[in-house]
């Protein structure tokens, strides 16, 4: 889905991280992130313009979160959010246990052309206590195998692609 010279969100969390080795041949990409390993993971690419988007620190997840991540993320065009979660399910969509972390969130997906959720399939079926977004807000959701086919058929029924690999 990530081509070259697009302007991509990676959110915060090692899923995500685990994208950065697909990302190498990849030449003028973008890349605003709001996580601090994300960004590390980044300076060695030959042809990537980093953006970290600031705001305060989450020290557990090494992220930026908060109204200030938000702000800055509101400013910029994005052809692509990527964002991950701890939870997700069919009916609650993706939701969070830190309040602070859905302001930028939403405003990566609100900045976006598209919007997909990376999402290990072990997080599905739980929930946490603020909703990030519903899973129809997403134009596809990449998972992996472990993931069972009535889930994938209950989740494709919401709207989005659904890519399991």
């Amino acid at each position: 889905m990530v081509t070259d010279s697009m302007t991509l969100y990676l959110d915060a969390g090692t899923t995500v991280q685990a994208m950065r080795p697909l990302l190498q041949e990849r030449k003028d990409l973008t890349v605003v992130t709001n996580d601090l390993g994300t960004a590390g993971a980044f300076l060695d690419h030959p042809s990537v313009d980093l953006i970290c988007v600031g705001g305060r620190i989450d020290v557990a997840n090494q992220s930026m979160i908060g109204r200030l991540a938000a702000l800055t993320l509101a400013e910029l065009s994005l052809d692509l959010a990527v964002i991950s979660t701890s939870s997700w399910d069919a009916k609650h969509g993706i939701t969070t246990p830190v309040e602070a972390k859905i302001d930028a969130e939403r405003a990566a997906m609100e900045a976006a052309t598209e919007s997909v959720l990376l999402a290990d399939s072990g997080r599905f079926g739980h929930f946490a206590k603020y909703r990030v977004a519903r899973l129809d807000e997403f134009d596809a959701i990449i998972t992996d195998e472990a993931l069972s086919a009535e889930d994938v058929a209950a989740v494709k029924e919401l709207g989005p692609r659904v890519v399991v690999g």
